[in-house]
């Protein structure tokens, strides 16, 4: 063999191991792009599901501190109309309180509606 056949062999080897590296790269960036595009559809696809919950959960909390502020603004109208007025300018707080006492009954009426609004 002459250095000039020896030499076309080295190079036309090394030209197939070039075509045969750049078409097994070429295949692995298909195939890691094709597994890529399928993990991002697979995290977008966990995190609609997982924004979809939080959703979910905020709603629910929305509707329950809505309830609960109705709830307290119920509660402190109640509190308004039923604590003890003074009916005339001398009157004392004692007698407003043994004035109070006396209408118990409405008071216990009033809780009661309150009570059963705020259960339903």
């Amino acid at each position: 063999m002459e250095w000039a056949e020896l030499g076309q062999a080295v190079v036309t080897i090394l030209i197939s191991l070039g075509a045969a590296g750049g078409l097994l790269a070429g295949s692995a960036k298909w195939i890691a792009g094709l597994m890529a595009k399928t993990y991002v559809e697979q995290v977008k696809h966990d995190l609609r599901r997982e924004t979809e919950s939080y959703r979910t959960k905020l709603r629910k909390s929305e509707f329950l501190f809505e309830k609960e502020f109705e709830a307290a603004l119920a509660f402190i109208d109640m509190r308004r109309r039923l604590w003890p007025r003074m009916r005339y300018s001398d009157e004392d707080w004692g007698e407003a309180v043994d004035h109070f006492g006396k209408s118990l009954e409405q008071v216990e009426d009033e809780i009661r509606r309150y009570i059963q609004r705020q259960s339903r």
